[in-house]
């Protein structure tokens, strides 16, 4: 959707002008922890896309909408490296704050084999909802993949996706509007975007 070079340049830009040193040493260090990954291609299309481009849309994503904290950058940035790349979270070079948000947002595969999806699901939304840097993450992270996954992902996966999203994602919405009033302006455009996203997933399940 967008260049990732550019992308990562004006984020790096960013970083220097407005002293983000997290996010700064956070670039390069996602950059290679994904290098060599992809997005799942458009059904009926050959063409890959390099995964470090869904990072880096979130964090533009995040400073578009006026949001200059560097833990959630950072944590934005660097939220599936531990997931997708097989990185402790506890040896990430990076704040005990980002370390924090990002194991919070790693999903345990193992523990949904063994509690079952809506335990574990229970838990881990749980756990996101006590940290102010992953539940904004997790909601950018979820308005990133609503915004791609027409276009890759099975009608099934959708149709759960959606579910997910009403019932853990948009109420972490409202908490971080109660919650967080710095973050209310954010905190409703995200929820604009997610909404209008739904709607249209909704009516591709339905085939309207």
């Amino acid at each position: 959707m967008f260049s990732e070079e550019r992308m990562y340049a004006k984020l790096k830009a960013f970083a220097q002008a407005e002293g983000l040193d997290e996010t700064y040493r956070a670039l390069p260090y996602m950059r290679s922890c994904h290098q060599g990954q992809t997005r799942e291609p458009a059904r009926g299309s050959s063409r890959s896309v390099p995964y470090m481009a869904h990072p880096l849309a979130m964090a533009c994503h995040a400073h578009a909408m006026g949001i200059r904290d560097d833990t959630v950058l950072a944590v934005a940035l660097l939220h599936d490296v531990c997931e997708d790349c097989g990185t402790d979270p506890g040896e990430l070079p990076f704040s005990a704050q980002v370390r924090g948000a990002v194991a919070l947002l790693t999903k345990d595969a193992g523990r949904f084999l063994a509690v079952g999806r809506k335990v574990a699901l229970d838990e881990y939304y749980g756990g996101i909802s006590g940290n102010q840097a992953a539940m904004l993450v997790k909601c950018l992270d979820r308005c990133s993949n609503l915004s791609t996954m027409a276009s890759s992902f099975s009608r099934e996966r959708m149709a759960r996706y959606v579910t997910e999203t009403e019932e853990y994602v948009l109420p972490l919405l409202e908490e971080i509007k109660r919650r967080y009033l710095d973050w209310n302006d954010a905190a409703f455009l995200l929820k604009y975007q997610i909404l209008a996203l739904l709607e249209t997933q909704k009516a591709l399940l339905s085939g309207q």
